[in-house]
């Protein structure tokens, strides 16, 4: 079997990797690199330039990518997500997920994702198939409406987590002892 090898993402660090300690725990043996961005707690978004370093290794030691990015939608302010299988030489090798349960509300309903190459997708399926029963019909069409009008309602979504967030980190920021960067 698999064995995992965890890496811990610093906030001195800006939660972003560090591409040289990620290239020494990489051996022969790996396989998948995990990633999930942007991530939670934190709210940290791997960067481009983040992003652009890994895909260079992924590639170079030909490695899969399994990106969780369910969080994608929920970005404050300037903030721009990129997906590394958008990347040169990515989308071949990148397993992205996503669901709708973080973007439109709809934790619980089990209705996602997952964009791979069409070869692997094959399989994928087969697992699938035998593996989970489908989403119920209503969830499914939920999920149809959820993406033909969704603009509005994820943009005052994020809008009122921002909310939210900046009164939380003041909150926290204001008693003593305590630090909290704002995610």
């Amino acid at each position: 079997g698999a064995v995992p090898v965890s890496y811990t993402l610093k906030e001195e660090n800006g939660y972003q990797m560090d591409l040289e300690e990620i290239r020494e725990k990489i051996t022969d043996k790996t396989k998948v690199l995990v990633l999930v961005t942007p991530n939670n707690p934190t709210g940290s978004m791997l960067s481009r330039e983040t992003l652009e370093g890994l895909a260079k290794i992924a590639i170079e030691k030909d490695i899969v990518i399994f990106a969780d990015e369910v969080y994608e939608r929920l970005v404050y302010g300037d903030q721009e997500h990129v997906s590394i299988a958008s990347l040169p030489g990515m989308a071949e090798r990148t397993f992205t997920f996503n669901g709708f349960s973080k973007a439109y509300s709809m934790t619980g309903w089990r209705l996602g994702y997952v964009c791979a190459p069409l070869e692997y997708l094959k399989e994928v399926n087969k697992l699938h198939q035998n593996a989970v029963t489908c989403a119920p019909s209503f969830v499914q069409k939920a999920g149809i409406v959820a993406l033909r009008d969704e603009e509005n309602e994820v943009a005052e979504m994020v809008k009122e987590y921002k909310r939210r967030r900046d009164y939380a980190v003041k909150t926290i920021n204001e008693i003593e002892g305590l630090s909290c960067p704002a995610p």
